[in-house]
């Protein structure tokens, strides 16, 4: 993940400097995460989909100078995030968060493969019924692999308020998926 952040970033980097070609070597990178992160964040695709266009849009059109006092990936998810609740504030409304199917493994059976994509659907089903703030800190953490360091940069929280919050979203998921008897299934 780190090798990427590098990449992206020294791509970007490249651009600012005037090699146009590396647009689609940021985007490359950069783009599959952070559109399931402002999916995790907006509980909608195609608003997700059209941030992830404007944050490009914004990277390579108004060029914000990259300090390098974060990680790329930092830098580009908060700006996302911004854009998001910007586009969010416009719409007056908040939607659940549904998590996007993951890729299944073609070599289980039919059998397994069932019981993944249920367990799954529960287990997302029961996320989506955590506050967004929840979802948020356990997509960047869980999902994203991200630090409590960088969700916390992201969220625009300190690492402390990160890391109260990652345990309270953990224990409110563990309680939704007990309530709803499907831990013994996920552990």
């Amino acid at each position: 993940m780190e090798h990427t952040d590098d990449a992206a970033a020294a791509a970007y980097l490249r651009f600012l400097q005037g090699d146009d070609g590396a647009v689609a070597e940021v985007i490359e990178n950069c783009r599959p995460g952070l559109q399931l992160y402002l999916y995790a964040l907006t509980g909608d695709m195609p608003l997700a989909e059209d941030v992830t266009q404007d944050t490009f849009i914004k990277l390579f059109v108004r060029r914000p100078r990259y300090r390098r006092d974060a990680a790329f990936k930092t830098w580009l998810y908060t700006i996302g995030r911004n854009l998001a609740y910007t586009a969010l504030r416009r719409r007056r409304r908040e939607e659940p968060c549904a998590l996007p199917p993951e890729d299944t493994d073609a070599r289980e059976g039919p059998e397994a493969l069932f019981f993944k994509e249920e367990q799954k659907r529960r287990l997302h089903g029961a996320m989506d019924k955590l506050p967004p703030s929840y979802r948020q800190i356990l997509w960047l953490t869980y999902f994203e692999g991200l630090s409590g360091r960088d969700a916390a940069q992201i969220m625009g929280i300190t690492v402390h308020n990160a890391d109260v919050l990652r345990s309270r979203a953990k224990a409110a998921l563990k309680k939704q998926l007990l309530k709803e008897g499907i831990m013994d299934e996920i552990e």
